[in-house]
């Protein structure tokens, strides 16, 4: 972190500029200033951030709420992992990554500019240019004022489409990308969201946000409000577990941002965004892999066509009994993903070549052997025994802990063009191939 990183504990909801609107709000919506406050660390209970004071970092007036995890010793040594939220929630949602991604890594919660706990900055563009600035900009202060150099950058839904925007215009700060379901790859299809009217199509393109509505009903409606959306979107999670998730995302909800706004102006509900990531992607420097569920209304189609245009490595990965959330939904195998993808990334980042995919599975009962022969820096194994030594002695033994935790982690297939969920995606297809999809 930066010496003059700019820290205040516990962020709580706070009072508007506005004279008397702040007191207004709060007893409209029954929602106090610390409300916010406890419904994160409700939400994170029994998590490694459930003890953690999340903290504002950023540019003054525009500071991002974020939880900072560390991981085991000597993980400082290498880029950590950042999280960032989509659309509606807050960087509570990623509770289930957190035990498991901090045994090996720094992991990074922060929610994003004008959302969650994160300060509410003016928006008073107009432009899709203007609306991906205002994030961008907030983003880029708020990694230098946690003093990051380069990270694993994961983002989910709008999270995953800032933080491809992120990506093109800093590609010095991104080690890999990990885009989850992302937003604005090609269109935005209401038909594709169970969620999405035509009523609410016409809401959003005048501003109008789910949030907006939330806050218009104020306590008598709001929290219902937010129940029910939790609800269809988390259906078969446990009671409390939703109940814990709604209380947060209303306390969110309750403060009024421009963010909202602004991304209206980014992405339209339905409809082709003006730049959209598909093509913007193909320039990117860092290796991507892109996260599906099995039964998303967010089709993976998109990232099939772009992986074979691209000039880094790239991969499609579709978790099983999963849907638009795939790290709630299937956590395990989502964790699992990504403590292989970190591996691979801190082997290479010490001047090893991996020779397996990050995604692809360790066969089982290969042992160290297996692991061992992964590593190798242009050598072969004897000549690593002999000249790399105990370097490759301790690098095998990560791996072997790595995939040992990854091991039956998907089957990798060939996916031809038209290939999607659903249509018997097999053995058949290997050799097909216009890019890469495993099967989680």
């Amino acid at each position: 972190m930066t010496a003059n990183a700019s820290r205040n504990p516990d962020p709580a909801l706070e009072e508007t500029s506005q004279p008397g609107l702040g007191k207004m709000r709060v007893w409209w919506s029954g929602v106090q200033p610390s409300a916010l406050v406890s419904a994160q660390q409700k939400v994170l209970k029994d998590t490694p951030a459930s003890n953690a004071h999340s903290q504002l970092f950023g540019s003054p007036g525009a500071r991002l709420n974020t939880v900072d995890l560390p991981g085991p010793v000597g993980s400082e040594e290498h880029p950590p992992l950042v999280l960032l939220h989509g659309f509606g929630t807050g960087l509570g949602i990623w509770a289930r990554q957190l035990k498991d991604l901090t045994e090996d890594s720094r992991v990074i919660a922060v929610d994003l500019p004008g959302m969650g706990g994160s300060e509410r900055a003016p928006f008073h563009g107009q432009t899709e240019e203007e609306a991906e600035e205002y994030f961008l900009e907030a983003i880029e202060m708020w990694r230098q004022d946690m003093g990051l150099g380069q990270m694993v950058l994961v983002g989910h839904g709008l999270g995953g489409y800032l933080a491809a925007a992120f990506a093109l215009k800093y590609p010095q700060y991104i080690a890999h990308l990990v885009l989850v379901s992302p937003q604005g790859l090609t269109s935005i299809d209401a038909a594709h969201d169970a969620s999405a009217t035509p009523a609410m199509a016409v809401l959003w393109s005048r501003g109008i946000t789910p949030q907006c509505l939330c806050r218009w009903g104020g306590r008598l409606l709001g929290p219902g409000v937010v129940s029910r959306y939790v609800d269809s979107r988390f259906e078969g999670e446990p009671t409390f577990w939703r109940q814990a998730l709604s209380q947060y995302l209303y306390a969110a909800w309750a403060s009024p941002s421009d963010a909202e706004l602004a991304v209206t102006r980014l992405l339209p509900l339905t409809g082709q965004p003006a730049h959209p990531l598909q093509e913007r992607l193909r320039k990117l420097k860092a290796g991507v892999v892109f996260v599906y569920g099995h039964y998303d209304w967010s089709e993976h189609k998109a990232a099939d066509e772009l992986i074979p245009r691209l000039s880094v490595s790239g991969s499609v990965a579709l978790l099983a009994n999963a849907g638009h959330y795939p790290f709630v939904d299937n956590a395990p195998k989502f964790n699992a993903l990504l403590q292989r993808l970190m591996f691979v990334t801190r082997a290479r980042k010490d001047g090893f070549q991996v020779g397996l995919h990050p995604l692809e599975p360790t066969p089982p009962g290969s042992g160290n052997a297996s692991a061992r022969s992964m590593v190798s820096n242009n050598k072969s194994l004897a000549e690593e025994e002999g000249a790399a030594g105990s370097q490759a002695e301790s690098l095998a033994g990560a791996s072997e802990q790595a995939h040992v935790r990854a091991r039956g982690l998907g089957e990798h297939v060939g996916v031809h063009e038209g290939v999607h969920e659903g249509e018997g995606v097999g053995p058949q297809h290997v050799g097909q191939q216009v890019g890469e999809l495993y099967l989680l």
